[in-house]
């Protein structure tokens, strides 16, 4: 089989795309320069193949067509030493580790064009990560807070008179005016809930597996089933919601602390 090379035109755009410099974060070697006659260049640059180009290269992947090792995709710019030194260790320097290499270079290449400070994509990447995990503790942090005070004040008003689900929504049915103020302000739960589902969403990737499933089951196990006429008859709306309260509350502290000593000592990395 015919080792899959780079054609000429995509070897030029690969040593462009990082300003001609090794796209290895620990080289950065310029690969390009002046040779001693005046009408020649040097050049210690190379495409490196990041998925071998034969069965006996290195993180050859026998899936790939020829035309997919031959695309700029699987072309990384390097200097001839880092060519050497990748293909030597293949274990060392696994696909997704080349990739990030080239994105990282080509990062840095643009805003070197735009004028803009180098600033480490690393570094960029750790203050994305603390803002995505500040706005999941504020986010977390609310609505905990809200059903802290709906159990407190389920605690003080109806746990010893109402304990039975039917004289509990009896008595706010029949007293409604009394409660209203703060059941308005208790139910703006569903908000402080999609608040944070939302948080969870965008940033799922930052927070990792352990904190997005310790907080998909802290929301599980604030959704209830209640019972609806919709004519305004039958309603167990908040007989449902306290019990849900008064039966997970333990559960959900649990969760919330395990999830704070993640987040703070992510945060603290």
């Amino acid at each position: 089989m015919r080792e899959a090379d780079f054609s000429e035109r995509i070897k030029t755009i690969l040593c462009e795309r990082v300003g001609g410099r090794c796209s290895n974060p620990n080289c950065r070697r310029e690969t390009l320069g002046p040779h001693r006659e005046g009408d020649k260049r040097l050049s210690i640059g190379e495409a490196a193949h990041i998925l071998g180009a034969s069965p006996k290269g290195a993180r050859y992947d026998a899936r790939m067509t020829k035309e997919e090792r031959e695309s700029i995709n699987n072309g990384i710019w390097l200097c001839s030493a880092c060519h050497t030194l990748i293909d030597k260790n293949p274990d060392e320097y696994p696909v997704e580790e080349l990739l990030k290499w080239k994105m990282i270079a080509e990062y840095e290449q643009e805003r070197r064009l735009k004028g803009e400070d180098i600033v480490s994509f690393q570094s960029q990447q750790m203050e994305r990560k603390k803002e995505a995990l500040k706005q999941v503790k504020y986010a977390t942090d609310c609505f905990h807070d809200l059903l802290e005070y709906s159990y407190k004040y389920w605690k003080m008003n109806f746990a010893q008179s109402f304990s039975n689900p039917i004289d509990l929504q009896n008595e706010i049915d029949d007293h409604h005016f009394m409660y209203e103020e703060e059941l308005l302000h208790i139910n703006k739960y569903l908000e402080k809930r999609d608040d944070l589902y939302e948080a969870l969403n965008q940033h799922s990737l930052d927070l990792g597996k352990q904190v997005v499933e310790l907080l998909n089951e802290y929301i599980n196990l604030t959704t209830f089933q209640y019972y609806d006429d919709g004519i305004g008859m039958a309603n167990n709306y908040w007989s449902s919601f306290f019990n849900m309260i008064s039966k997970n509350i333990d559960n959900l502290r649990k969760i919330k602390k395990e999830t704070d000593d993640i987040l703070y000592s992510m945060y603290s990395a």
